[in-house]
């Protein structure tokens, strides 16, 4: 009573997690319920290193849901050492503007200073969400906050990203 359908996969996903079974939580990534799959890729993304594979794998998933829990997982399995190029080809050009968003924020939370054009040119996305999430990313890599206007025209959005552009440089250092 009161227990959903899903109950016994979100538990055996829980099992795999614990036990650390990469190779089982990859399996549950192909599961045909979007939301069981990204509970899935949400536990490889504990894994670290080993479940990163698996998660890469899951930023080219048909359903947005899990590219969306891939791109958030990425940023955790990957931590500060790993490449990030997958996570900032799915900020550049994934369909699906809420991927773009946790694409964003994961480049953030690694602090992917070498892909900072990539944060740059998100300040500029077409989705209100992109732009508010590289905004804070952008801000978290440099120490500081900018005007970006996020809610801006987009005229002035690009003088502000041109403006940053021109500055970026003389933060970041040697």
């Amino acid at each position: 009573a009161g227990c959903s359908d899903d109950a016994p996969d979100t538990a055996s996903i829980r099992r795999y997690r614990d036990r650390g079974d990469a190779e089982a939580l990859a399996r549950e990534t192909e599961n045909e319920k979007p939301e069981i799959a990204a509970t899935a890729v949400e536990a490889l993304g504990t894994l670290g290193a080993r479940g990163l594979p698996h998660v890469q794998k899951a930023l080219q998933d048909k359903r947005p849901e899990v590219r969306e829990a891939a791109a958030v997982a990425y940023a955790r399995a990957a931590g500060r050492n790993e490449p990030v190029g997958h996570l900032a080809a799915a900020a550049r050009s994934d369909p699906s503007p809420d991927v773009r968003a946790a694409a964003v924020t994961g480049l953030g939370q690694v602090r992917a200073i070498d892909e900072m054009e990539t944060l740059l040119a998100a300040l500029e996305d077409e989705d209100r969400t992109v732009r508010l999430r590289a905004s804070v990313a952008v801000a978290r890599i440099i120490g500081r906050r900018y005007e970006t206007y996020i809610d801006g025209t987009p005229e002035e959005r690009h003088r502000a990203v041109n403006q940053l552009r021109a500055v970026w440089p003389t933060l970041a250092g040697p």
